[in-house]
């Protein structure tokens, strides 16, 4: 064979070779959009698709919202198995006041004891600036920030229509709910509240209405856990909404259960007053159920802070 004809072999061989390697790419490449196409229909047809009003009150399409009861089932077990909390992390605070806008980063411990107690430590620089807490029917805070300690009370129960003397940018007795933490009612008289699909924040939606407050929840539709809370006027204003990031949420090492049974909490929560007044980011690690009861006592607060001055008390009205 001439090297001219040998030349000429060589090249049909290897014009033949490279057309067969394009022929094999363009079938990958289209058997990979082919199941990319696949995988984006059955996406589709999994994910809630909402009517075209959206919004918290909007139908919910071609996917049948689940029940109340099934959402309520799910959150309430869910609370069954964290029955108490703690956490330690960072606090951001912004607030406003008469003398302008402020924003402050701190440190803070965290307690929770459901359904309603609440404590958190908060301070800076190795500093304790304020001590506060709640119960079902009262609220104090313990101010260190001046040169006296002053211990502040509110009694719910009977202090209804007034605010705290002095207004923490957090409000301990808010926590609860606001984390998401509140249980569900069930088996009450009447029907139960309806379970709507908001297409905005591709969450299903349910009010409760409460002796003295409205609550809604929006619960990511996979897990079933809360990602907003809105606490509402009796007459449906919004007063005060958190964001809880659906990443963020952590196992709570429980004693005595194994890692998968454990209960999940909320490490990212971002709190803000709807009057504009401030706003709160809450950011924790690591939570666990190492609860000491004695920070839910409000004679112990007395005797560890040693108040120089006492503002509002707590108990029953006196008789007229």
């Amino acid at each position: 064979m001439t090297a001219r004809a040998y030349n000429n072999e060589f090249r049909e061989r290897d014009s033949g070779f490279w057309v067969s390697t394009a022929l094999l790419k363009i079938r990958v490449a289209l058997l990979t959009a082919a199941m990319l196409c696949v995988a984006m229909l059955s996406s589709c047809e999994t994910t809630p698709r909402a009517d075209s009003g959206g919004g918290a009150g909007g139908g919910t399409g071609e996917v049948d919202a689940p029940s109340y009861e099934t959402i309520a089932a799910r959150h309430n077990d869910r609370l069954d198995r964290m029955t108490a909390v703690y956490a330690v992390g960072s606090v951001d605070l912004r607030w406003t006041d008469d003398d302008g806008k402020h924003f402050e980063t701190v440190h803070a411990k965290m307690w929770f004891v459901l359904p309603d107690r609440t404590a958190m430590d908060v301070g800076k620089l190795g500093e304790r600036q304020m001590w506060l807490g709640s119960n079902g029917s009262a609220t104090w805070m313990v101010d260190f920030s001046n040169d006296e300690t002053v211990l502040y009370l509110y009694d719910a129960s009977r202090d209804a229509d007034r605010e705290l003397a002095v207004r923490p940018p957090i409000q301990p007795h808010t926590l609860v709910k606001l984390f998401g933490l509140g249980r569900l009612p069930v088996g009450l008289p009447g029907p139960s509240p309806a379970a709507t699909y908001d297409s905005q924040r591709q969450a299903w939606v349910v009010t409760v209405h409460e002796a003295k407050q409205v609550v809604r929840l929006y619960f990511d539709p996979d897990s079933l856990l809360p990602i907003r809370v809105e606490l509402l006027s009796p007459d449906l204003v919004v007063l005060m909404h958190s964001t809880l990031s659906l990443g963020r949420y952590e196992r709570v090492q429980v004693a005595g259960t194994v890692p998968g049974s454990q209960p999940r909490f909320p490490t990212l929560v971002d709190i803000v007053h709807a009057d504009g007044s401030g706003s709160v980011k809450v950011a924790v690690r690591n939570p666990t159920d190492a609860v000491k009861e004695k920070y839910f006592e409000l004679d112990w607060i007395k005797s560890a802070f040693d108040p120089d001055r006492i503002e509002g008390r707590l108990g029953p009205l006196p008789a007229p």
